[in-house]
C-alpha cells in the first residue's frame, strides 16, 4: 500500500515547545584607546535551545553568542617582522536568554535579555621571510549581559523568521591592548526558529496509488 508522509496534519501540539533559534548579523563593536581603535563591522550570531510555555508568550534558552571584529593592528611587532593590518578580536558565550513576546495573529513584538559568561580573545599576525605567524595572543575570561528586542514572523506551525536588535556589554582586560576595555556594543541580526515538537509526521493512504 503506497503511503506518504504529511506535515503535522491533525497532531496536536506539545504542552512545552522545545525550540532550536538561529541568528547572524553585524555589530558595532567597543573601541578602548589606545590599543583597540578604528573597528570594522563585527560579525556576530547567536545559536539557541530551550523552551517555549504553551501559550507562547514567554520562552528561555541556554545560548551560545559569537562575535568576531577587526582592528587597526596598534601592537609593535618583533624586530624582522612585518605585522599584518588588523588585530583579531573574537568574543565567545555560554548562557542564559529569556524572552517575551506578544503575539498578534502571525507576527509577535518579542523583548528579551541574557547573561553569559565569555571569553575574549586577541590575535596580532605578521610575517618573517614570507612565512605568516601569530607575535601576539591574549584572552580573558568575564562575564556580559544583553538586551534585545525585535519581530517574529511565524511562517508556519514550526518556522519563524525574526529580526533581533540589541546591546551587549562586554568588557576585557588584553594586556598591550586595553585595561578593562569595552568589547561589547550595537548589533543587529536575522533569525530563525524551528519549533522541534512541531514537526509530527502522520503516514496517510495516497489516493493517487492504488493498493
Amino acid at each position: 500500500m503506497g503511503r506518504i508522509v504529511q506535515y503535522g496534519d491533525g497532531m496536536p501540539r506539545a504542552a512545552v515547545p522545545v525550540l532550536l533559534a538561529t541568528s547572524i548579523g553585524v555589530g558595532v563593536p567597543g573601541e578602548s584607546p589606545p590599543g583597540l581603535v578604528d573597528p570594522s563591522p563585527a560579525l556576530v550570531g547567536h545559536l539557541e535551545l530551550g523552551v517555549r510555555e504553551p501559550s507562547g508568550h514567554a520562552s528561555v534558552a541556554v545560548a551560545a553568542s559569537l562575535a568576531r571584529a577587526w582592528y587597526d593592528n596598534t601592537v609593535p611587532p618583533p624586530d624582522g617582522t612585518s605585522p599584518r593590518d588588523s588585530v583579531i578580536l573574537s568574543r565567545a558565550g555560554l548562557g542564559l536568554v529569556a524572552e517575551g513576546r506578544l503575539p498578534l495573529g502571525a507576527f509577535a513584538p518579542v523583548v528579551g535579555g541574557g547573561a553569559y559568561f565569555h571569553r575574549t580573545s586577541a590575535r596580532a599576525e605578521g610575517t618573517v621571510l614570507g612565512i605568516r605567524g601569530t607575535y601576539y595572543s591574549e584572552e580573558d575570561d568575564g562575564f556580559s549581559l544583553e538586551a534585545r528586542t525585535g519581530v517574529d514572523w511565524q511562517v508556519s506551525s514550526a518556522v519563524a523568521l525574526g529580526l533581533r536588535g540589541g546591546w551587549t556589554w562586554a568588557r576585557a582586560t588584553l594586556p598591550g591592548l586595553t585595561q578593562d576595555g569595552a568589547v561589547g556594543g550595537p548589533s543587529a541580526e536575522l533569525r530563525l526558529t524551528i519549533d522541534l515538537t512541531g514537526f509530527r509526521a502522520e503516514t496517510k493512504k495516497d489516493p493517487a496509488i492504488p493498493p
